[in-house]
């Protein structure tokens, strides 16, 4: 069950993981596990070089670091807390960049599907 508002700018990327929830799940509940999504190791083009995840409600988030796209050297810092960390189902991240008064989130939804798959769907919103 989805917990979080997602309004129409979004932007939503899908895919089908051939592992249950259950299983998807263990890479959010471990701060190690989740680091390797954002590395260079995790085939990140702009890779944080720093990231702090706390993975429970009200837990910080943290990341920053550079790379280079369309050979401009771009920098990041987003910071922020979980709002929602309902196992196995969703996982919610609001942030921001510091000084601004915007924010943004990233939702997982985590959907389990016949044959021990699960449909993941990634929001920005």
């Amino acid at each position: 069950m989805t917990t979080t508002t997602i309004g129409r700018l979004a932007v939503r990327r899908s895919i089908e993981i051939d592992a249950t929830p259950e299983r998807v799940w263990e890479e959010f509940a471990s701060a190690e596990r989740f680091r390797l999504w954002y590395s260079a190791e995790g085939g990140v083009e702009m890779p944080c070089k720093q990231l702090v995840y706390e993975p429970h409600v009200g837990g910080k988030f943290d990341a920053s670091g550079f790379g280079e796209w369309q050979g401009v050297r771009h920098d990041f810092h987003w910071s922020g807390e979980v709002a929602v960390f309902d196992p196995p189902s969703e996982l919610t991240i609001e942030f921001r960049r510091p000084g601004d008064d915007a924010a943004m989130s990233l939702t997982w939804l985590l959907t389990a599907v016949d044959g021990g798959h699960t449909h993941v769907d990634l929001i920005q919103h």
